[in-house]
């Protein structure tokens, strides 16, 4: 009879209980991650439920605001129409982009030229207009135009326009003390900047000439700042906005919000 190896009897059993506790530990480990998925399941479960209820609630807001939003878009169609709200004319540069009834403008271009957008209207009894800048990166020029200027030029920087831009500077106006471009253009430096969530506003006298500019409603000096152009030439100015590359956005608030004849 052969004779048993005591080793080889103990490696067997230690062999045994090795493969044991690494069959527990895995299935402790299986546990472990049946468990975690479970929880993450019913986590995810929850936030559904959380999405579903706030779609439902905008649902419902939407539902509830959309007769407001119908009547708000034939009240600004009808004021478009009879010629109480100016907008930004169709005919405007390739790289913008108008939309809510003309009312906004926004630029996706590039920056090696400027891009121009003007009013459909000509200035009415009141000349005076106001922008309020949503979105800015770049510099921006608001002003006053009396023909149908090129749509890749700088409004001020040709004759029979004037602008207010936003680094600071009123240009075409020639006064005592301005600077001129090589090409001699009049600008005047030092005015107050205006960026993002700013009102600019601007217009014209049309008994004196006078043009004036606005920001957040307060006029700014613009002494001296006259077009030296006949009554009709006036009446026939287009309020106009360039800006050059990034995303702007320039929405018309009022052609009347601002009255000259309580400031001249």
């Amino acid at each position: 009879m052969k004779q048993i190896d005591p080793f080889q009897i103990a490696g067997s059993i230690v062999l045994f209980i090795f493969v044991i506790c690494t069959v527990h530990q895995l299935n402790k480990q299986n546990a472990i991650v049946v468990a975690e998925l479970r929880g993450q399941k019913q986590s995810n479960a929850n936030k559904f439920a959380e999405i579903e209820q706030k779609n439902d609630k905008l649902e419902q807001y939407q539902n509830e605001q959309q007769p407001n939003i119908v009547h708000l878009q034939k009240t600004v169609a009808v004021l478009c129409e009879t010629g109480l709200i100016n907008r930004w004319d169709s005919d405007c540069h390739d790289a913008l982009e108008l939309t809510q009834h003309r009312l906004v403008a926004q630029h996706f271009g590039e920056n090696s030229v400027w891009h121009s957008v003007r009013a459909e209207k000509p200035m009415a009894e009141n000349p005076c207009f106001e922008v309020q800048i949503v979105v800015e990166k770049g510099r921006i020029s608001i002003g006053l135009a009396i023909e149908r200027m090129p749509l890749d030029k700088s409004v001020g920087n040709l004759k029979y326009t004037y602008a207010y831009e936003s680094d600071g500077t009123f240009w075409g106006h020639e006064v005592a003390g301005c600077d001129h471009t090589d090409e001699g253009r009049p600008f005047i430096d030092g005015k107050p900047k205006f960026g993002v969530y700013d009102v600019i506003g601007c217009g014209v006298n049309l008994e004196t000439g006078q043009i004036i500019y606005m920001l957040n409603g307060l006029r700014l000096d613009t002494t001296g700042c006259s077009s030296n152009l006949p009554t009709l030439c006036l009446r026939a100015f287009r309020w106009t906005c360039l800006a050059p590359k990034f995303k702007q956005i320039l929405a018309p608030i009022s052609n009347f919000h601002f009255k000259i004849a309580d400031e001249i």
